[in-house]
Order: C-alpha cells, then structure tokens, then sequence
C-alpha cells in the first residue's frame, strides 16, 4: 500500500465508524482499532482487545501498513458490545495529539499520559518499550523505563527516533505498571 492509498482508506474507516484489522511491516501479527486521527505520516487508532474493550490509542507509520482489513461498521458486533459498556462512538484521540512526527506524537502524548510504549520493530517486533518520556537530544528519545516486574531502570534510555514505529498510550498495560511502580515523580 502507498501512503496516500494508506491515508485515504484510513480517513474512510474514520468516517464510517468503520474497525479496521491493521497488518504491518515489522510485525508478524495484527491489531484492531478504529480510525481516531491520520495525518500525512502517522495515524492514530483506539485500539480494540481481545474481550472487545477499547485498550488505548496507538499511533502507526503509514509507510509501514502492509494491509487494512474492514470489520464492520456501527452494526457490527464490536460496534454493538461497546455501545453496551457506553463506550460507543469510540473517543477520538486527544484534540492537542501532533501526529506529525515521532517527536511530536512523544510530546503530546507524554503531556496528557504519564508513560507510553515505543516499538522499534525493525530489531525485535516482540518487545516494547514502556516509560515516561524524559527528553529529547536532536534525534533521540530519552525514555525512563518501568521494566515488566513494574521497577523504574535507574536511568533514561537512549532511542533513535527514527526507528520507532509505533507509540501506543492511554492502554491498560501502561495504567497498570504505572499504579504497580513507585512513581518516581
């Protein structure tokens, strides 16, 4: 897929309400969402679980969408079980998310939620990353970690930003570490 092709489908899936199963570059596997916002090299979907919730956003790289499968739209089963829970329409993203760059996406996201999860799926598409984001050199992420058993790694880690290729925020993961870890804040 091209990255206008990519753009246009996701901008018709937002519009119609429309779940979208998401195949990418760097991963063997998918996820479902729906559309919250695209801009010309990222989108951001609400990402749908396994047990229909609504886990969170994570923002993508367009150049990195192998594949958009249409799951349905309001009439749907998804759709259905979340208007049960209140949770339908899905909320859009946050108004004063910058999916114009890693960087921006990182600064606004980080503003509104405490950590957030980078992927650099280039090296190993099975691992995240979880932390709060400390700062930034000119082309590097500075990430305080909070490792898996919920503990803060000493100090900041360094990631390039141009290798990062998903950003997910606001999910059930994050919220969990966070409250199991001494916040360091």
């Amino acid at each position: 897929m091209t990255r206008r092709t990519t753009a246009t489908a996701l901008r018709k899936a937002r519009d119609s309400h429309e779940l979208l199963r998401v195949g990418r570059l760097w991963s063997d596997g998918t996820f479902e969402g729906y559309v919250g916002a695209v801009a010309e090299t990222w989108a951001a979907l609400h990402v749908l679980d396994d047990n229909i919730y609504l886990d969170g956003f994570a923002a993508v790289r367009l150049d990195d969408v192998t594949s958009l499968e249409r799951r349905g739209g309001p009439e749907a089963f998804a759709a259905r079980s979340l208007a049960l829970d209140d949770s339908w329409p899905p909320p859009p993203p946050p108004a004063d998310l910058d999916l114009t760059s890693a960087r921006r996406i990182l600064i606004t996201a980080a503003q509104r939620y405490r950590v957030v999860s980078i992927y650099i799926e280039r090296d190993d598409p099975d691992v995240v990353f979880v932390g709060r984001v400390v700062g930034f050199n000119d082309k590097t992420l500075m990430l305080l970690e909070l490792t898996a058993k919920a503990e803060w790694l000493k100090e900041p880690s360094a990631w390039r930003l141009d290798e990062i290729t998903r950003i997910d925020f606001g999910g059930e993961y994050e919220r969990k570490l966070l409250r199991v870890a001494d916040d360091p804040r």
